[in-house]
């Protein structure tokens, strides 16, 4: 079968070559034959210019990516950093721009503490080493003053730590305090702080308002003047 096809394409090959006419040879002699090469060559070219061109990569620019270094990329770890550092910044020059410390106050001094039946008759003869009580009720008149006036509003806490080491933490906001500072604590001595039967110590702190201790530990440093008073609640 492929034999008989080959043959065939061959035959029509020869019928197509015999139908040409042919090219007499004398043709290509003098200035027909130029005219025939011309010919030729002429559409030779026609051929090779409508061949499209090879593409040509432009040369890089400056905006191309050859000639560009890649950044590398600032992962969020290194701007979450980058905020800290900046953020630390701007708090060190707010605390330099604040005042170094508040104005300190001067020593407070006791002008009377009484308790019980002599807080109530007014009794106020000399400062007792220890203020008996019977109950934790018993009315107290405890008067402090500062060695020089003071001005502006103050705060006062009482720290009590009893002879068995329990500690008790109370703000005064009913304490009566003076336009030159001083300060009195007058009435049932529970309306000021919570204390159960036993020999107590009472800290008596005074300190400028928003600057007082916050807490029992807070009240054990040394930065606020106190008065300490010997208290023995017993009612046997």
């Amino acid at each position: 079968m492929a034999d008989e096809l080959l043959e065939a394409l061959g035959q029509r090959q020869r019928e197509t070559d015999a139908a040409k006419p042919p090219i007499p040879l004398g043709d290509f002699e003098g200035e027909a034959g130029d005219a025939l090469l011309d010919d030729m060559f002429g559409e030779l070219d026609d051929k090779a210019r409508q061949k499209p061109a090879p593409s040509e990569s432009p040369p890089p620019t400056e905006a191309s990516p050859d000639n560009v270094t890649a950044l590398p990329k600032r992962s969020p770890a290194v701007w979450a950093g980058a905020g800290i550092v900046i953020a630390a910044a701007a708090a060190l020059v707010l605390w330099l721009a604040m005042p170094s410390s508040i104005d300190p106050l001067p020593a407070y001094g006791p002008v009377s503490i009484a308790g019980g039946p002599a807080a109530v008759r007014g009794d106020h003869e000399g400062i007792p080493e220890v203020l008996k009580l019977e109950d934790p009720s018993d009315n107290i008149e405890w008067r402090f003053a500062p060695a020089t006036s003071v001005e502006g509003d103050l705060e006062v806490v009482l720290s009590a730590r009893r002879a068995d080491g329990e500690r008790v933490f109370a703000t005064v906001p009913n304490a009566t305090v003076t336009p030159t500072g001083s300060v009195q604590l007058r009435g049932p001595l529970n309306s000021f702080i919570e204390l159960d039967e036993g020999h107590w110590t009472v800290q008596v702190i005074i300190a400028r308002a928003g600057h007082a201790p916050g807490s029992a530990e807070d009240a054990m440093r040394e930065d606020w003047p106190r008065f300490p008073i010997e208290v023995i609640i017993d009612a046997s």
